[in-house]
């Protein structure tokens, strides 16, 4: 009997301990409950603005606070540090490639040690219509149309023909010449001349070359006569 008592002390004693205490750790999920705890934090220089205030928590954070030059060198860390907050974008967190997110606990929404006001963007439609309205209206009042169309008028060539003359190209030293055949023939003629001067070329060598091949062969010819003649004598 009183074995059996010892034991069901034991095994009740036992039983409230395992279901009363937890099996891991509480959740720090807010700012509070890190400074509580000791923590200590890391980010960048603009997240320690955020904690300018003269309040308690504000000084404890700025004083446990630690200037970070890479982030995600600080994100890795809290995989090894459970003492270790680092102030740092949700998202840029989430898609960090040396921290998984099973490794990492973000505080809610609303434990952010800073908000951002982002409102929904959409398209404006021809927002920029009244300015190209007034370059416009601008242009066609100091009259610079006109003046380009004169000036695309003057720089047309027609086949066989001269631009449309205009005030500015007639008898002025800026009129417009066209090409024609009596402009360009001195250079067909150089070029005529210097191909006949090559075909004459060409044609003298062809003629050399064929004297020294008949020589060639008539003194080749000549050489092995005698020699025949020197051997039957």
């Amino acid at each position: 009997m009183i074995y059996g008592l010892h034991f069901n002390t034991a095994y009740h004693s036992f039983l409230i301990t395992v279901l009363t205490r937890p099996r891991y750790q509480v959740q720090v999920d807010s700012l509070p409950a890190a400074v509580a705890q000791d923590y200590h934090f890391m980010g960048s220089e603009n997240s320690l603005n955020y904690f300018s205030k003269d309040d308690a928590q504000s000084k404890y954070v700025r004083r446990m606070f630690t200037i970070c030059p890479d982030i995600d060198v600080c994100l890795e860390h809290v995989k090894r540090d459970s003492q270790l907050g680092v102030a740092v974008s949700r998202a840029h967190a989430r898609n960090s490639p040396l921290i998984d997110e099973s490794d990492m606990f973000c505080f809610h929404h609303a434990q952010n040690i800073y908000s951002y006001s982002v409102s929904m963007l959409v398209k404006r439609d021809y927002h920029l219509l009244p300015k190209i309205n007034d370059i416009i209206r601008t242009i066609l009042e100091s009259g610079l149309l006109s003046k380009w169309q004169k000036d695309s008028e003057v720089s047309k060539v027609h086949v066989g023909q001269a631009a449309p003359p205009t005030e500015e190209s007639e008898g002025g030293e800026g009129a417009q010449i066209v090409l024609s055949l009596d402009h360009v023939q001195g250079a067909f003629i150089v070029l005529g001349f210097g191909l006949i001067l090559s075909a004459v070329g060409f044609a003298v060598e062809w003629l050399i070359f064929l004297t020294i091949q008949k020589n060639r062969f008539g003194a080749t010819f000549l050489k092995r006569h005698i020699e025949k003649m020197l051997c039957f004598d």
